[in-house]
């Protein structure tokens, strides 16, 4: 639950800043996710064979992660702006819509894991999560630093 929290929050600022940024959302989106394959290389020492194997499968991972994300960000927009004029009928259809994205994401999830274990180590696709887990607290650090400037 913690986890769903903090991806809607990171997803919210994300979004945010891509609306302020108009059509450099995508640029910006592209260097997050750059950094974001960098930053896991390195937290999880993969060696050239294990990243020649490992990262395609992962960038596959991550971009079906992320048109299923895309998919609930918009779902999130339209219910801002009619959530006024929705039935409850409307939202408990939203609200199950809501749960088959958390269920396709696990599924997603699942899926990769098994292809993980056939290029990397057990120990590597827990540190994956924590590496996951690290690089969102890093986004989200910087995204409340920009706006309010660095803690202290």
């Amino acid at each position: 639950m913690k986890q769903i929290i903090t991806t809607i929050i990171t997803i919210l600022i994300l979004s945010g800043q891509a609306y302020a940024q108009g059509g450099n959302y995508q640029q910006k989106r592209e260097e997050i996710r750059k950094k974001k394959y960098a930053f896991i290389v390195k937290e999880l020492q993969l060696t050239d064979k294990e990243k020649k194997e490992f990262m395609p499968l992962y960038q596959e991972f991550d971009k079906k992660r992320e048109n299923l994300h895309d998919e609930r960000r918009k779902m999130m927009h339209n219910f801002q702006q009619n959530s006024l004029n929705m039935s409850n009928d409307d939202l408990n259809a939203l609200i199950d819509k809501f749960v088959d994205i958390e269920i396709q994401l696990a599924q997603v999830g699942k899926v990769y894991i098994n292809k993980f274990k056939e290029v990397i180590s057990p120990m590597k696709i827990i540190l994956l999560q924590h590496a996951e887990n690290e690089f969102k607290r890093m986004i989200l650090r910087h995204a409340h630093d920009k706006k309010r400037g660095p803690r202290p």
